[in-house]
């Protein structure tokens, strides 16, 4: 019965939105009064059966943080410490995946700095803060910094 209860918890989580199973099998340790090894079996039961996925959660996480506009840094950090995602799966859909982290980079720039005609090195800094702060590497920050400024021809 206790098992039951767990599963449709479980199920009603999952038909939500995606999870990891650290990130579910946290959410029923809080939520159902069971045992950690009850939990966890019901999670594997339901991962078995393909009802959750970490590779399926991965992706979702992946393009929902690129459409916000977060870089691989910022996101493979909390795939990894947050949501507990192996290395393997993370570099599958991160480094290897469809996202163009470039792209996202000009992306973020275009929307946060519109034609500036003040431009001058103290928006260059604060560009290259912003998108730090969002996870992106510097060689990415450069590319994308020396194509924005190619489109708005600022010399």
């Amino acid at each position: 019965m206790v098992d039951k209860s767990v599963n449709e918890r479980a199920i009603r989580l999952l038909a939500r939105r995606e999870h990891s199973k650290k990130e579910l099998i946290q959410k029923l340790l809080n939520k159902v009064p069971v045992p950690e090894s009850t939990i966890s079996k019901v999670v594997n039961q339901i991962a078995a059966q393909g009802y959750q996925s970490d590779d399926r959660f991965v992706e979702m996480y992946v393009r929902s943080q690129s459409h916000k506009f977060y870089g691989p840094i910022k996101t493979i950090n909390e795939l990894s410490f947050v949501h507990g995602i192996s290395e393997t799966l993370i570099d599958q859909y991160v480094n290897h995946g469809a996202v163009d982290w470039l792209q996202i980079a000009l992306a973020a720039l275009n929307k946060k700095y519109r034609m500036n005609a003040n431009l001058d090195l103290d928006v260059k800094s604060k560009a290259f803060r912003y998108l730090t702060g969002r996870g992106f590497p510097v060689d990415i920050i450069n590319q994308a910094w020396n194509l924005w400024i190619e489109a708005h021809s600022f010399n």
